[in-house]
């Protein structure tokens, strides 16, 4: 089988020892030599490749990830792989500028948890789980997660799917504007709507008009995770109760537990797992969550999941079940972990790189810090991470992610927007005596000209509508933090633009000094 990935109107990528090369977000294309969508398949590890009629190929989008994964075809009993390792683009990070990213953040946040990306990266632990601890920690969330399951099923989320149709005029309920604009167009149909429906003839041949048909789908993005997740804990549950059973056959009880009492705990979890599995795959069978197509989670998925409470719930608990700590026997190669968004890792690598460098120019101060813990768990709120130094100088605080509330729903909060609630990535704030200032610092995963010019929106909004009245009311300044500084974007970067407009970009690369950015600061703490 003769395989060839590309990008639109581009060549054929080739093989570099055994390896094909991507750069993190781009869009690809896969195409078979022969085959089509009826009797060709293709998944970049578990995500299931889609096929484009207008290409005559799979596609194949990579994200904002970087790590490794394999690329799978398979047609008419053949199957074609190739090992695929996503590389930062290069227009951004190196590969060395990545791998110290990724060793910095493994260094100042050793429980960094995975994401959700289908990339892999690095490995987790390859023993697996003691069977008795891995059951015991696995029973207690079963009821909670059928009870999020269930939630889910009675209220689900929907989506809506617009098409357009052709109805007798008498059968319209809803009036569109383009309808209103055909009827201007066919006066005919227009008089036959005046006619009157008790004696004309025209009225009992209402004529045909096009109006807009609005239908609600269950087929959403975040279903097809539910549906992916509950088969895939189901089957879990399943093999945990096989292996369960299967360790009392040889009856060997654990060191200094009665074999009658072993056999009998391993036959009534066994029993329960086997149950909760049932239960699982009659729920998936039984609602609607049988006509959907399984999928790992998806960007568009993700957004429900941070939305909605119910499907909130059951992300957090599939989780665990789905973790890589739960898994039974010996695994010969080391499973990686799958990556989170290159964007977020970037975002929390700037903000502990930014604690160092403040630690950097004023060596005296003291260091504390709060709220860490959360930002190596996915999923969890950020806000309230922060770090406060104090010394000789006065004090200094660097606060990941705070939250500015919107103007009319403030309260009595200490610092809010003067329009919509806002989110900086960083805030710097310091105190001399009775005089206290701060500004905002935004990471942003972006080098190109256009890119940048979007991103400094977010810096004109922080510039202009969030205050801080206990702290000086506007902030001094907003300025944009990116891993590359390209020529077309050079005047973005010059000090002058800064001290000109309170807004600008600065450089801020993995295992490279940042001169311009520690010039500053220092300047800005000594004022």
């Amino acid at each position: 089988m003769i395989m060839e990935v590309y990008e639109r109107r581009g060549e054929p990528l080739p093989l570099t020892e055994g390896v094909l090369y991507l750069e993190e977000a781009r869009q690809y294309f896969v195409a078979p030599e022969a085959g089509g969508p009826g009797d060709t398949r293709a998944s970049l590890g578990p995500l299931a490749l889609e096929w484009d009629s207008e290409e005559r190929a799979f596609r194949l989008p990579i994200a904002q990830w970087v790590g490794a994964q394999v690329l799978r075809v398979a047609s008419k009993g053949e199957e074609w792989t190739a090992a695929v390792q996503v590389v930062p683009r290069a227009d951004k990070l190196s590969e060395h500028a990545w791998a110290v990213l990724l060793s910095d953040l493994e260094a100042w946040l050793p429980a960094l948890s995975v994401g959700e990306q289908p990339g892999l990266q690095g490995a987790v632990v390859t023993g697996g789980s003691r069977v008795s601890h891995l059951v015991e920690a696995v029973l207690p969330l079963v009821p909670a997660l059928m009870k999020a399951v269930r939630e889910i099923i009675s209220a689900p989320r929907q989506r809506t799917s617009r098409s357009e149709t052709v109805l007798p005029a008498n059968r319209v309920r809803r009036v569109e504007r383009s309808t209103l604009g055909w009827l201007e167009r066919h006066p005919e149909a227009a008089r036959a709507l005046s006619a009157r429906w008790d004696t004309e003839a025209d009225a009992r041949r209402p004529p045909l008009v096009p109006a807009g048909l609005a239908t609600e789908t269950l087929d959403h993005p975040a279903n097809r995770y539910v549906a992916w997740l509950v088969r895939s804990i189901a089957r879990d549950l399943g093999t945990y109760a096989e292996v369960l059973q299967g360790t009392t056959q040889g009856g060997a009880a654990p060191a200094g537990t009665d074999a009658g009492d072993w056999v009998r705990w391993c036959a009534a979890r066994a029993e329960a797992l086997r149950e909760a599995s049932a239960v699982l795959q009659a729920l998936g069978r039984r609602s609607w969550l049988a006509a959907l197509t399984p999928s790992p989670p998806t960007e568009a998925a993700m957004a429900v999941v941070v939305d909605d409470p119910s499907y909130a719930r059951l992300h957090r608990l599939g989780r665990h079940f789905r973790s890589p700590l739960f898994r039974l026997g010996t695994v010969p190669d080391a499973p990686g972990a799958a990556t989170r968004p290159s964007y977020e890792l970037y975002e929390l690598w700037t903000f502990l790189a930014l604690r160092g460098l403040l630690g950097r120019l004023l060596p005296e101060y003291q260091w504390t810090s709060q709220g860490l813990e959360p930002l190596a768990t996915l999923g969890e709120p950020l806000d309230g991470a922060s770090f406060e130094g104090t010394g000789p100088g006065g004090t200094l605080r660097l606060l990941f992610n705070p939250t500015f509330r919107g103007y009319l729903s403030r309260g009595k909060a200490p610092r809010f927007s003067v329009s919509g609630e806002r989110r900086p990535d960083l805030v710097l704030l310091w105190s001399e005596g009775e005089r206290r200032r701060w500004v905002c610092l935004d990471a942003k995963y972006r080098v190109a000209r256009d890119g940048l010019s979007d991103a400094f929106e977010s810096a004109h909004l922080y510039r202009d509508s969030l205050r801080w009245p206990e702290w000086g009311g506007r902030c001094e300044a907003a300025v944009l933090l990116a891993p590359a500084e390209l020529p077309a974007c050079a005047p973005w970067f010059e000090p002058g633009f800064l001290a000109e407009h309170q807004v600008g970009v600065f450089r801020l690369t993995p295992g490279t000094e940042p001169g311009p950015l520690s010039e500053w600061l220092a300047r800005l703490l000594e004022r």
